[in-house]
């Protein structure tokens, strides 16, 4: 083989050898970044996975939340009922007492409260005046009744003094 044919072939090998180099390299890379986006898109699934499972888990907590203000709403009607039945109930004891003027206009809470108050301490007042004197009298509260041994409060009967072997 003449010289310059092996000069050609020498450097068509390297240019061959240089550009098979360059190619696995090439395929390196590719694989590479084939790799590097199959665990992009594994951990974005993974990601949405989560989301959905968040979304359920928050939908649950949206119903629940629903349900417990619903539940609130109407209890809060129901204690509201229950409130201004008591409040009537107060405003028919308070102005019915002996006394009591009638109220002209609508009364609001805090006079409705603070006349009340005015009886109460009046009847404490006119009940401590009655024990003073030596008067049996029953207690004004529940917290006054004493209670028997079995933790529960007394009747009026069972406060009643004995009158048995009395004349």
């Amino acid at each position: 083989m003449p010289w310059y044919l092996t000069v050609i072939h020498e450097k068509l090998t390297a240019r061959l050898k240089e550009e098979v180099l360059q190619k696995g390299e090439a395929a390196a890379r590719v694989t590479g970044e084939a790799q590097r986006l199959q665990r992009d898109l594994a951990a974005e699934r993974a990601a949405q996975a989560e989301l959905k499972r968040q979304g359920r888990a928050n939908q649950d907590t949206i119903a629940s939340l629903h349900l417990q203000h619903n539940k609130a709403k109407v209890s809060l009607e129901q204690v509201q009922s229950r409130f201004e039945r008591l409040r009537v109930k107060i405003i028919q004891a308070v102005y019915t007492a002996p006394g009591a003027k009638q109220p002209q206009t609508e009364i609001s809470n805090a006079a409705l409260l603070q006349t009340m108050q005015k009886i109460i301490d009046d009847r404490t007042t006119f009940h401590q005046r009655l024990q003073q004197k030596g008067e049996k009298m029953p207690p004004l509260t529940t917290a006054d009744i004493p209670v028997h041994e079995n933790g529960l409060h007394l009747t009026q009967e069972e406060l009643k003094p004995n009158r048995k072997g009395r004349c």
